[in-house]
């Protein structure tokens, strides 16, 4: 499915209820459409990376990943509806067997935000739908999301 000039991808996702976020925003409307479209392909991929590294780095923070949490994480990738090649989809799933810190995801996102304008909510209300997924908030979920407040401060 080819993108239009601004990329804004309305994501549903559900913590009891609808709530609708923008996922990707692409800014550079006419720069973006002249792309190839294995430029486009790139871009597609870091995003997807970003919101992977952020996912699976709040999944594993207790200690393990619920299939609830992971169910999340792939929801919002299924939801950016990109069409990645098949060995950027293995580097997606291989983040698995070595999930990133959450300050080492954040770096990703904040390098995202910038370059492509994806606000850092949406990174947040994924983080939030995966602390909420298996039905049980641990302490660690919460300090996990205590550092990504903390290192959004020193933006």
């Amino acid at each position: 499915m080819p993108l239009p000039f601004l990329l804004i991808v309305p994501v549903v996702t559900t913590i009891g209820t609808a709530v609708t976020a923008t996922v990707a925003t692409l800014v550079a409307k006419d720069k973006y459409a002249a792309y190839s479209e294995e430029k486009k392909v790139a871009i597609q991929f870091e995003i997807s990376l970003a919101f992977a590294k952020v996912g699976f780095a709040v999944a594993k923070s207790d200690g393990e990943m619920s299939k609830e949490e992971l169910d999340k994480v792939y929801e919002t990738l299924a939801c950016l509806d990109f069409s990645l090649k098949e060995s950027q989809k293995k580097e997606i799933v291989d983040l698995l067997d070595n999930p990133p810190s959450i300050i080492e995801a954040f770096k990703d996102a904040k390098e995202i935000n910038k370059k492509y304008e994806i606000p850092f909510e949406d990174f947040e209300k994924m983080i939030d739908e995966i602390i909420e997924a298996d039905g049980e908030i641990k302490s660690r979920e919460i300090e996990i999301k205590n550092n990504w407040n903390e290192l959004k401060k020193n933006l």
